[in-house]
């Protein structure tokens, strides 16, 4: 429910329903069961896409450090609560935009070994990394730029 009511544009809503959700799931499987895992990892994900910056990072630095010591590095859950910890680190008033950059690149590396170049979680994370360095400094467009021609090829290639 609470993924059509963001998908609808309801993302203030559909936060309430993750939290009733990851309450749920927290007293019925546990606070580290995978399910809540991913519960509170989409919830971090609506508070960064709401702009709550600061919540996104409280919910998800403690979801993939959960992830990472129950589930392992390359779960992916951990790669996920990763990459939507990176965009909230990086995103505006959090200020560790580098530190955003710097995660991303590791989960992009990670998601690339685990999942290989063309899965589209890989592909979705060289995408945002291309396109956070090409809202920030001058001298990182190029790169930006490389990594968007990066993903689409590889896109292509896999699509054919």
């Amino acid at each position: 429910v609470a993924m059509l009511t963001a998908a609808a544009g309801s993302l203030q809503e559909a936060a309430g329903v993750y939290e009733g959700a990851l309450a749920a799931r927290s007293r019925a499987l546990g606070p580290e069961h995978p399910d809540t895992l991913k519960t509170s990892c989409n919830l971090g994900l609506t508070w960064h896409q709401l702009g709550e910056h600061a919540k996104a990072v409280e919910v998800l630095s403690a979801t993939e450090d959960s992830a990472r010591r129950v589930l392992g590095p390359s779960s992916p859950v951990r790669l996920a609560s990763a990459h939507n910890l990176a965009l909230s680190l990086a995103g505006e008033g959090v200020g560790r935009r580098r530190e955003g950059i710097e995660m991303l690149r590791a989960v992009w590396q990670s998601r690339r070994e685990a999942l290989g170049p063309t899965h589209r979680d890989t592909l979705q994370t060289c995408c945002d990394l291309g396109r956070t360095l090409a809202g920030g400094e001058a001298a990182h467009r190029t790169e930006a730029r490389a990594l968007l021609v990066t993903a689409l090829e590889e896109a292509k290639g896999a699509l054919g």
